[in-house]
């Protein structure tokens, strides 16, 4: 479990967060580490996660069957990803790659909705 004090360094959306949704949060959320070049997932994936850069640097996007490549955005530290997936409980519609050696903060969906539904924060 991460250290509170660590969560409010890594989400700015915790902030809003009373101390038990804190510890929620704390309890639902791992960390990983991916190497540049990396996939954290492609597209069709189901990532059950609700993911947040906590340091490096992502590429979200796709590639079309004729092969061509189109970026949606970088990810740095403190982008949180995947709110849309997780409430619809889909599968990706994008790939992310890490471009540089990129460590993420992933939250479980149980834990994503319980937030959702529970926390005006």
């Amino acid at each position: 479990m991460i250290a509170a004090d660590y969560l409010r360094r890594i989400a700015a959306w915790s902030h809003e967060l009373n101390e038990r949704e804190i510890e929620i949060a704390r309890a639902g959320i791992v960390e990983k580490s991916y190497s540049a070049d990396e996939f954290i997932f492609m597209r069709g994936d189901h990532f059950e996660y609700w993911t947040g850069v906590v340091s490096g640097l992502a590429r979200m996007g796709i590639v079309s069957r004729g092969g061509n490549a189109t970026s949606f955005t970088g990810l740095t530290a403190g982008a949180w990803f995947g709110e849309g997936t997780m409430l619809k409980n889909e599968a990706r519609r994008y790939d992310v790659v890490a471009l540089r050696d990129t460590r993420l903060a992933m939250m479980d969906r149980g834990t994503f909705l319980w937030l959702f539904e529970n926390s005006v924060g």
